[in-house]
């Protein structure tokens, strides 16, 4: 098994360390906490993940009627 840490993952997948973070709490990709530093297996579902995937609510719009 290979590893890196969160900041080449991110590197590699072009997004920041935040969407990484984000995307382990919510289970679209895995951490392994257990070194005490959080690194990343390079696993098929690690890998096979695309920073736009984290799809929550749509942004709230103000719209100004005249």
């Amino acid at each position: 098994m290979r590893f890196v840490s969160i900041k080449r993952f991110s590197e590699m997948k072009k997004c920041s360390r935040e969407t990484v973070y984000n995307a382990a709490r919510r289970g679209y990709i895995e951490i392994d906490r257990s070194s005490g530093i959080p690194v990343i297996i390079l696993n098929e579902k690690n890998l096979s993940w695309k920073p736009g995937q984290n799809i929550g609510r749509p942004k709230r719009r103000i719209i100004d009627f005249p």
